[in-house]
């Protein structure tokens, strides 16, 4: 019985603490903007159009956010396929009935103008910091500040000037804000849908791999039918 309570306690307790764990948010720290844009890799303004939902090949469920992308510094012009239809990813999504939502992560509403602090990985941008890397515009006496959409009321995040925001960018990237213009779109997306994504998002990706995927099958059988040649070949002589 002794055994039994004891074991019990030690369930109920591991119980208690992945609950705790799932019900706890990402704690953020109010950062300063010259920190956040010194580790970010790139910055775009742009407005949120639509999202979609894609499992990696790593088995990581992400939410691919578009936007038409207005501005930007630190990136370059051949990473802007389509101005008009700019992928930036996020970790979580819905996939296959399920929720993989990451607590905190940033929100966008459609329409919405918004400010990016990106880092580029394996597989695309993605929003630095989760929210910590979302601002939004607010205009003040005919002049545009930046908000913190995790610190809105911060003495300093909550009102960066477009002016000094643009000083640290071209501190950073040896550039300001520069504008996006159409005529650097070289393909065309059609009307996209939230919940699905286009079949070419990563059909360069998946072509690498299955090349690559089936080199070890024709290396292994082509190792098969030399061995079965070999021992055909000895068969032979002892015959």
């Amino acid at each position: 019985m002794r055994i039994f309570r004891t074991t019990l306690g030690q369930v109920v307790t591991g119980l208690l603490l992945i609950l705790s764990s799932n019900s706890s948010g990402t704690i953020y720290r109010p950062l300063s903007i010259e920190d956040q844009i010194d580790s970010a890799s790139a910055v775009i303004r742009g407005v949120f159009s639509g999202k979609a939902y894609k499992k990696l090949p790593s088995g990581e469920i992400i939410t691919e956010n578009y936007f038409q992308i207005l501005e930007s510094a630190g990136v370059a012009k051949s990473e802007i396929v389509n101005p008009a239809h700019f992928r930036v990813i996020t970790p979580g999504g819905l996939f296959q009935g399920i929720n993989h939502k990451v607590i905190d992560g940033p929100e966008f509403v459609e329409g919405e103008e918004v400010y990016l602090l990106l880092k580029k990985g394996m597989y695309g941008m993605w929003i630095k910091d989760l929210a910590l890397g979302k601002y939004n515009k607010v205009t003040k006496d005919g002049e545009i500040f930046l908000k913190s959409a995790v610190f809105p009321n911060h003495p300093e995040l909550g009102a960066i000037s477009l002016e000094k925001f643009n000083i640290l960018l071209s501190g950073k990237f040896g550039e300001k804000l520069r504008a996006i213009h159409g005529d650097k779109i070289v393909t065309k997306v059609g009307e996209h849908k939230i919940g699905r994504t286009p079949a070419s998002s990563y059909e360069n990706f998946d072509a690498e791999n299955e090349k690559d995927d089936g080199m070890p099958y024709l290396f292994l059988s082509a190792l098969l039918l030399g061995m079965l040649g070999l021992v055909a070949k000895k068969i032979g002589k002892g015959t």
